[in-house]
């Protein structure tokens, strides 16, 4: 017996789903996983391209640094994923368009354009809670792409709420004062 294609109603239905769970965890959707680039989740290549508007990069651009973390809720799959950014593309209307820059003056305008990330996913775990486990599942494009809350990044990192604080956790070269790094009875 074959299954019938999903319908665009169905797939709708993921995507909303996905969108409120991602703001469950998550500050704030910043961007979905592009349409453009092929997805690649392999034991050679684990980057994937988040596509993020430039009205949601000005709004967040603290949080958009190299080596900053993103959550990604993917809907099919159905699980949350924490990643790592591990490149940032910015480039002028005139670079997108394939265009020269021959009169040599600036444009302001220019470069209110989509930023384009690269990250590497670090960690999952299913919407319904569960073992963090080695990213594995595929990702859809368009799936949303937030910033994860404190206590959301503290849980996919694996670190312990009780215990002897000894620092903060240092994410793209500064320190995150909202999430302290403790030493509990399991890890000593």
């Amino acid at each position: 017996m074959m299954l019938d294609e999903p319908s665009s109603h169905m797939l709708e239905e993921f995507l909303r789903e996905a969108d409120g769970k991602a703001l469950e965890v998550g500050e704030s959707i910043v961007g979905h996983v592009s349409r453009a680039v092929p997805i690649e989740l392999s034991s050679e290549s684990k980057t994937i391209s988040i596509h993020i508007p430039f009205n949601e990069y000005m709004r967040s651009n603290r949080s958009i640094k190299l080596g900053s973390h993103l959550g990604i809720a993917v809907p099919i799959q159905r699980v949350y994923m924490l990643a790592k950014i591990i490149g940032i593309e910015r480039a002028d209307i005139l670079s997108m368009a394939g265009l020269q820059d021959i009169a040599g003056h600036r444009d302001p305008g220019g470069f209110a354009t989509p930023i384009v990330v690269r990250i590497e996913p670090i960690c999952e775990r299913s919407f319904d809670g569960g073992d963090i486990l080695p990213p594995i599942s595929p990702i859809e494009p368009q799936s949303p792409v937030f910033t994860p809350k404190p206590q959301f990044l503290r849980e996919m990192l694996g670190i312990p709420t009780e215990g002897i604080a000894i620092g903060v956790l240092f994410e793209a070269g500064r320190a995150r004062r909202d999430i302290d790094v403790v030493l509990n009875e399991k890890i000593i």
